[in-house]
């Protein structure tokens, strides 16, 4: 049983029902989502897919990804298996994710990889892409607005932030 059906929650959910357990997932509120579901509120997002230019997620387990992508908002459960076909997440879709490399791109360094993604979408941000990744293949044009999500470990804590342009 996994009480709690925030982002954390889902994602060791999934993690057990992958390794072939029988999970039965708990919820109070009415919908899934956690604390996430305030980034209207707190950070003043209405439409994540139009208000953030691109994000930096926690990608350590590809089955995590889509999970995500419904956590932020980005997709639901009707449509996230077209979202993902369309290639919403690549370079030139909707939103880019990970065009740093993601965890792989940088090492997967555990402990750090909030602050990798931190720094990823700092750099995006800032116009110093071409510079960091000699080369502007993995620059998001005119970005004004950013997410990192990161995990630090499966099922315990799970932090996004809203970085925009100063």
């Amino acid at each position: 049983m996994v009480i709690g059906g925030g982002a954390a929650g889902m994602t060791v959910a999934l993690d057990l029902a992958n390794q072939g357990f029988y999970v039965h997932l708990v919820e109070k509120e009415a919908e899934l989502g956690g604390n996430i579901r305030k980034i209207k509120l707190m950070a003043g997002i209405e439409d994540p897919l139009k208000e953030i230019d691109f994000g930096e997620i926690h990608d350590a387990f590809s089955t995590s990804e889509a999970q995500i992508y419904k956590a932020l908002y980005l997709a639901d459960e009707n449509n996230i298996a077209q979202f993902l076909r369309d290639e919403s997440t690549h370079m030139h879709g909707q939103i880019p994710m990970n065009p740093g490399g993601g965890l792989m791109g940088y090492g997967h360094p555990v402990g750090a990889t909030g602050l990798m993604s931190a720094i990823e979408c700092f750099y995006q941000l800032s116009g110093m892409i071409p510079k960091k990744h000699l080369s502007k293949k993995t620059e998001v044009p005119d970005a004004e607005c950013g997410i990192v999500n990161s995990h630090a470990g499966t099922g315990t804590s799970i932090s996004n932030f809203i970085i925009r342009r100063a």
